[in-house]
């Protein structure tokens, strides 16, 4: 939302890759003046020195907070943002993001 503010969209589905012919969820979406973010689950479970996770209401902060404080950011920050949750500790699985940000 132009507010800062993040909303879950789930959609009830395999994830890319698990089954050869899996049928996917869909939806339509008004995305005008608003940024979308995917991600792969790396981002959710990495865990920091205590074993705590980014889980996702901490992800959702994440992304809030770049949202209302940085005027251009993408995937770079995003992983910035979360490394600094997790500290040194190594990420278990592959990292992906997509943000898709409105132009102007």
């Amino acid at each position: 939302h132009a507010d800062g503010h993040a909303k879950y969209l789930s959609l009830n589905a395999f994830p890319l890759g698990v089954a050869k012919r899996a049928r996917f969820a869909s939806a339509d979406l008004d995305l005008h003046g608003k940024t979308l973010v995917l991600y792969s689950d790396c981002l959710i479970e990495s865990r920091n020195a205590s074993r705590q996770t980014v889980d996702y209401p901490g992800f959702q902060a994440i992304v809030e907070d770049l949202a209302r404080n940085r005027r251009d950011w993408g995937p770079d920050e995003l992983f910035a943002a979360v490394r600094g949750f997790t500290g040194e500790v190594p990420w278990d699985d592959d990292a992906t993001a997509v943000v898709i940000r409105p132009v102007g």
